[in-house]
């Protein structure tokens, strides 16, 4: 059965592109040895536009794995504030028993406004899709 476990939290620091793109090679590196695909996005938090920053990520894969993973990132300074915004079962999750991104070990983008909600987050991920932002993901 695959699992999912979509998040958020605050940044403890201003992330750039730059760095953003070094975190992303590394995780894929990590997940790609876990069975866990996803994808990371980074933005301002609706709430709080002041903070340096906000991370939305959904990780799918084999429960345990998307257990430790998640465990690590919940540990991880770059992070506070951690919430977690859905987990469970992909296809009660996501209506499918297809991975989301199964070709993306990791993926990062940065967004204006990230969304709030596992609904919010869905839509995004299928306009994204439609418009071909994520030709990649099949």
């Amino acid at each position: 059965m695959l699992y999912a476990l979509l998040y958020r939290s605050v940044a403890t620091h201003p992330v750039g592109e730059l760095s953003l793109r070094a975190l992303t090679v590394r995780a894929a590196q990590r997940n790609k040895e876990l069975g866990v695909t996803g994808v990371l996005l980074h933005g301002v938090h609706e709430h709080l536009p002041e903070i340096p920053g906000a991370f939305l990520q959904w990780i799918e894969g084999p429960e345990e794995a998307v257990r430790k993973l998640f465990e690590s990132i919940s540990d991880d300074p770059r992070h506070q504030n951690v919430e977690t915004i859905a987990e469970g079962p992909l296809a009660k999750l996501a209506g499918t028993n297809q991975r989301l991104f199964p070709d993306w070990d990791m993926e990062a983008g940065t967004i204006g406004e990230l969304p709030a909600t596992l609904a919010g987050f869905l839509t995004y991920v299928r306009r994204q899709k439609r418009g071909g932002g994520w030709a990649l993901a099949a």
